[in-house]
Formats: structure tokens, sequence, C-alpha cells
């Protein structure tokens, strides 16, 4: 079986302690049902408090404090059952986060979250790659008939996202018009992979581009982009608020999305939402909103980052990984979020392909 992640994914460890927003503070978190029934037949003082701290409902999860914190999460900051009954007890949430893994046939992605900031550090800090090693287990089902031809196309939108000679902004074009004529060919039944070939050609690009230079930014699509993330239910009630700051300035913050500056940042947020979702859509046959969400991610991400400058003068290491966490965490570890955004990919105005492409103008 072959194993892909990205370069910086075996350098994770939990920062524990360290970590200004702890997974084990604010989520609700699931125990799968082998750890359920470890935690049943657990003795002494230990199990009787596991299963008194544990809602045993479908699914059983811990139940949290009056301040939404993990009951075993200690004062400072560490886990109580590491410290008693070492990792070999942890669930398997607690144990994988923030890791996540994707499998298709022979092939097994895994990769970190950005919901969590020592993810962030890392993809901010290291080039976008991936590493690759066979390892020795029986896939669980046969290679998709699709994989091979969404591996080239994935693999040309790498390309494009990493194409410095190109501003971030022409870089998203690019992907918006990959994703339509690939969506155009899988809706057709025709290949994938011969749709995406073009666009290894610097004339057929800088065509592409130029046909787009006619879609105009509209502003009330980008305020109606922003208010669909203020809307859902937040798991920070400061996100809401600061989404509405934004939008009430954006006429100030908007030239200061995505700026040239920042596009090696940029391109390794991008590069993270391709290698997370885009195989998928060999699955339900949606290539085109795997595109639209990096789009829309790294708009809004963007626009954090600009209200930063705004406020503070400047844009840290520490404040990127922050505007990223905070956003994967509202939106992607949200999954009504999630769906109701790929929904809205076919049914709303601000995220037609006309509109995205404005915000990329």
């Amino acid at each position: 079986m072959k194993k892909r992640c990205p370069s910086y994914y075996p350098l994770f460890q939990c920062t524990a302690a360290s970590c200004r927003h702890s997974c084990c503070i604010g989520w609700e978190i699931d125990i799968d049902p082998q750890s359920a029934a470890l935690y049943q037949s657990v003795s002494g003082l230990m199990g009787q408090e596991l299963r008194r701290k544990i809602a045993w409902e479908n699914p059983p999860h811990f139940r949290l404090t009056e301040d939404g914190r993990c009951p075993f999460l200690n004062e400072k900051g560490l886990c109580r059952l590491i410290l008693e009954k070492g990792e070999g007890v942890l669930c398997q949430i607690c144990a994988q986060h923030p890791r996540f893994h994707n499998r298709y046939g022979p092939l097994l992605e895994s990769g970190l979250g950005l919901c969590c900031e020592e993810a962030g550090r890392l993809l901010f800090t290291h080039a976008p790659a991936l590493l690759e090693e066979e390892v020795p287990e029986e896939p669980s089902a046969p290679a998709p008939d699709w994989l091979p031809e969404l591996l080239f196309v994935r693999e040309t939108a790498f390309f494009l996202a990493l194409e410095s000679s190109y501003s971030i902004k022409e870089r998203l074009s690019l992907l918006l018009c990959l994703g339509a004529d690939v969506q155009d060919a899988m809706d057709e039944g025709d290949s994938p992979l011969q749709e995406a070939l073009p666009y290894r050609a610097e004339d057929f690009r800088r065509e592409a581009l130029w046909e787009l230079s006619g879609e105009a930014f509209d502003p009330g699509m980008l305020n109606s982009l922003l208010s669909f993330f203020e809307s859902r239910e937040p798991l920070d009630k400061a996100w809401p608020v600061r989404l509405a700051g934004i939008r009430e300035n954006l006429g100030v913050l908007v030239p200061f999305r995505m700026l040239s500056e920042d596009g090696e940042a940029y391109e390794r947020l991008i590069f993270y939402f391709l290698f997370r979702y885009l195989l998928a859509s060999g699955e339900d046959g949606d290539i085109l909103s795997k595109i639209k969400f990096a789009v829309a991610a790294v708009t809004v991400i963007s626009l954090l980052d600009a209200q930063t400058r705004l406020e503070t003068g400047g844009l840290s290491l520490e404040s990127r990984v922050e505007n990223a966490r905070a956003f994967s965490s509202e939106a992607e570890y949200s999954p009504d979020t999630m769906e109701d955004f790929w929904n809205a990919c076919w049914e709303e105005e601000f995220l037609s392909f006309s509109s995205l492409a404005g915000f990329c103008s």
C-alpha cells in the first residue's frame, strides 16, 4: 500500500500545555466503540471517574465541564488519562487529532488539520511537498477507476498553485478554470486528464487568464461570502464578530488581500486544501466545489490577514497561524458548515464561477 503525507507530517508533536487553543476545550470529544469498551473495564477510582464523566449516548462522549473543558484536563493543561494510564488509554480522536486520513483503494493520504496551531506553524514554515512510501499493509479496496486521472488533475492543480511567475490571484483564477473544465468532462463522462493537460502549457494559461479579465470584482458578492461563514453556529463567539468587522471595512481591507509578499504563505494554504479535498471528488463527482472551497478559504483568510495588518501594523507568523486556525476551526471542523458550503456552491450566486473569479481580479 502506498502512503503519502506532507513533508512536515512526521515532525508534528502536540504542544500540550503550551497550546493556546487546546483541542480539549470547547470541542465535544466522541469516544470510539473500542475505547468505550476499554473505559468500561478500567478498575479503581480512575475507572469509576471515567464512567461517571462519560455520557453513554450514541456516540458516547466526555461530559465537558461548565467552562467547556474535558473533565480530564488538569489545571496545567495536561491530560490526566495520559499522566496516570499512558497514551494507550486515549480514545481514537484524542490519539489522532489533528491528523486526518483519506483512503483511496491502495492509496492512504494523511495530513494535519489547520485547526491545530502547531500544524499551522509547520505548514507555514515548510515548503509544500509530499512524502511517499510503501507500507506493509493490504489495501481494503481495489484502486478506483478514476484514481490515476484525478491524481494527474491534482498534480496539475499543485503545479498551478506553486507557479510563482503568477500572482496568487492569477493562480486561483487558473485553478477555477481547471476545475470548471474538469467538472464539465466528468459530467459528460469524458477524460479529466485530457482537460487538465493543456494547463501545463504557458500559452494556454495566458489565454485562460485573458478570457477571465472581464470578470469584475463585486463587493456585494464578497460581503455575501463573509455573511455565509458569519451566520453559521460559531465555535468561538468572537468569530462572527470578527467577520462582521471585516464586512464593515471591506473598502479598506480589499486592496490588502493576497499581497504579493504573502505568496509563499498562500500557496502553502492552497496546496493544503487541494491535498485534503480534491481526490474526494472521484467519489462524489464534484471537483469544482473542492476548488471553490480552496478559493473561498484563501480569500477569507487573506481578509483576516489584512484586518490583522490594519489593527497591528504587521503580520507575524503567529498571526498567520491564528487566522488560518480560526477559519479552519469554524469551517473545516464544522460538518454542518461544510455541508452547507457544498450545497451553496451550486445554489448561491456568491459561490458561482463568475463571482469567485471576480474575487481574484
